[in-house]
């Protein structure tokens, strides 16, 4: 009886897609389960942002031995997300997932062992995770292999192999993957500098929506390194950073306004950027700020 209350009261709250997710979910489908948490965990498609909700149908789902969903439940529990955080029970979820065969199980394992978190510390664990996640196509995996490589942790230093898998990923299309390499690329790092090809791998990282390589493609713009100076295209690349909240962007946006660099001088949106960039503790911007003697509203 208290079961079928509570069942009712959570589909009252429920409407759209998640109550059509929340009809199959319980009589134990596990891809509802799933579609279920993802409405509860960005609070869309009918549900409200409940994140004790998410843990409760990634938890229903893992418990029917879905590998996804217990690297997820891990998650959970490794952020404290709807459960009391515990890197202990994240590793257990992980290790639950590996024994299945999980790539992304291999690759939170290996996460755990890099930073001591729920095991003890190993880069030669973590080495070992990301490897055989990475033999099965695991990107993530992939790219911090090749950090590995790059610092010699859990392995001989190798800055060629570094290279050598930063270019595979990034020519699968990877962004950190082609920002990391674009930045080898800027300072001449164990390849030969080439700002041209540094802007280029800036530029495809920066379409996919990476703010650091907006922010280093607008640089690129401003200053005309690697590629044809264009304050326009630096305008628009700063913008893009600071519309998803990157402070570097925001201030960097307010500059344009301020100094009519690809657009036209506005004081006020001038003040708005970095005001916003400031209230995240940009040091710069409050400078800026203080610096100015700005019109009245």
């Amino acid at each position: 009886m208290e079961k079928d209350l509570r069942d009712a009261t959570e589909a009252a709250q429920l409407s759209g897609h998640a109550l059509t997710y929340y009809r199959i979910a319980v009589n134990g489908d596990v891809d509802g389960q799933l579609a279920l948490a993802n409405c509860y965990y960005f609070g869309m498609e009918g549900a409200p942002q409940a994140m004790e909700k998410v843990a409760k149908w990634t938890e229903a789902a893992a418990q029917q031995g879905n590998a996804f969903a217990m690297c997820n439940l891990g998650s959970c529990y490794a952020n404290g997300l709807g459960v009391d955080k515990s890197f202990t029970k994240a590793v257990e979820c992980y290790q639950k997932a590996v024994a299945l065969g999980s790539a992304d199980g291999y690759f939170f394992l290996g996460v755990a062992h890099e930073f001591g978190e729920g095991v003890e510390q190993s880069y030669e664990e973590a080495v070992a995770c990301y490897r055989k996640a990475a033999e099965m196509g695991h990107a993530g995996a992939q790219c911090n292999l090749a950090v590995c490589y790059e610092f010699g942790r859990g392995v001989e230093q190798s800055y060629a192999k570094a290279v050598e898998l930063y270019q595979e990923l990034a020519a699968k299309g990877n962004p950190q993957a082609q920002y990391n390499l674009a930045m080898f690329y800027h300072f001449g790092d164990y390849v030969e500098q080439s700002y041209a090809k540094a802007a280029a791998l800036f530029q495809q990282a920066a379409e996919q929506g990476m703010v650091e390589a907006q922010n280093n493609l607008a640089a690129y713009y401003e200053s005309g390194l690697g590629l044809k100076k264009s304050l326009p295209e630096a305008y628009q690349w700063y913008r893009k950073a600071a519309e998803q909240g990157d402070a570097i962007g925001q201030y960097n946006l307010g500059l344009c306004y301020l100094e009519g660099k690809g657009v036209n001088k506005s004081p006020k949106q001038a003040k708005l950027w970095l005001t916003q960039a400031a209230d995240q503790g940009l040091t710069q911007a409050f400078e800026k700020l203080k610096e100015i003697t700005w019109p009245e509203a």
